[in-house]
């Protein structure tokens, strides 16, 4: 198993066991220098969308991080776009390629 498979396999698990702070978002997507075979990559870049926001979504990115950062190791990088914001900026079309982890 390749090591971005590995990776994959560990964010999808480490957001199960951390369901509370992720239940606010609707989809979780890992994109950047790893995504594109990078062998050693200097952060890990996600972006979180959500369709209706929650007093709780800032307090919950800030864990995220802090949890991300201490279980792999590389500094982390949320971006956090609405749905409609999502479509209005072709986030998805522009960074080509990424990884769905929920």
């Amino acid at each position: 198993m390749d090591t971005l498979m590995k990776l994959q396999n560990k964010l999808v698990d480490f957001i199960a066991e951390n369901n509370g702070l992720f239940r606010n978002f609707e989809h979780i997507y890992l994109f950047g220098s790893i995504v594109k075979g990078c062998s050693s990559p200097h952060d890990l870049d996600f972006l979180l969308t959500y369709s209706v926001y929650k007093d709780d979504i800032i307090s919950n990115s800030n864990s995220i991080t802090c949890l991300l950062e201490q279980e792999f190791l590389l500094p982390v990088d949320l971006i956090i776009l609405k749905r409609e914001e999502l479509k209005e900026t072709n986030f998805l079309k522009k960074i080509k390629r990424y990884i769905v982890l929920k």
